[in-house]
């Protein structure tokens, strides 16, 4: 093995830290919450989506109390549960929990940040996917802006953000553009 887990190897010592993290909770709540997102996020991995979304939302209302509603933290955590939201169909939640955590990036990190044009990129493939091509289109296009401006237009998020424009454009008829 050579050192390397493999994801069943992580979920146990992720479960191990939770349960650790449990017993000493009033010393390390957003320690804790950060666990448990981590949890999640390797449950989500395994296809374990109910039980990652349970954890996801738990980590969430830790973070609310720990840190606030309107940390950039809590804001992470929603783009969290969103993802599962968004990959279990639950579309119209996720679009809920990815607007609501684009608006607490623009309010802690600015609209000219790179983590605000990623939590932008998440909106708009939930917005692709619900067929509201006009909006995804202009959220792709000012998440590209943003990242061409913050990381460069030869960073790999840069390709990425481009990418998504493509298939948008291509998708839905707009194939010279793309």
């Amino acid at each position: 093995q050579g050192g390397r887990r493999g994801v069943a190897g992580w979920k146990d010592e992720y479960e191990c830290a939770v349960r650790y993290k449990e017993g000493r909770v009033e010393q390390a709540w957003d320690s804790y919450a950060a666990v448990m997102s981590r949890l999640a996020r390797v449950l989500g991995d395994k296809g374990e989506v109910a039980e990652a979304k349970a954890k996801f939302e738990r980590a969430l209302e830790i973070t609310a109390r720990t840190v606030g509603a309107e940390s950039e933290s809590y804001a992470a955590a929603l783009r969290d549960l969103a993802r599962v939201l968004r990959d279990q169909g639950e579309v119209a939640e996720a679009k809920a929990k990815f607007e609501r955590a684009l608006e607490i990036k623009a309010s802690t990190v600015g609209e000219e940040s790179d983590s605000y044009a990623a939590a932008l990129g998440d909106l708009a493939r939930v917005l692709k996917g619900q067929g509201e091509v006009a909006e995804a289109k202009a959220k792709f296009e000012r998440a590209l802006e943003i990242t061409a401006s913050t990381v460069g237009e030869e960073s790999e998020r840069y390709a990425v953000a481009l990418t998504h424009l493509a298939l948008v454009l291509r998708d839905h008829g707009e194939g010279s553009e793309a």
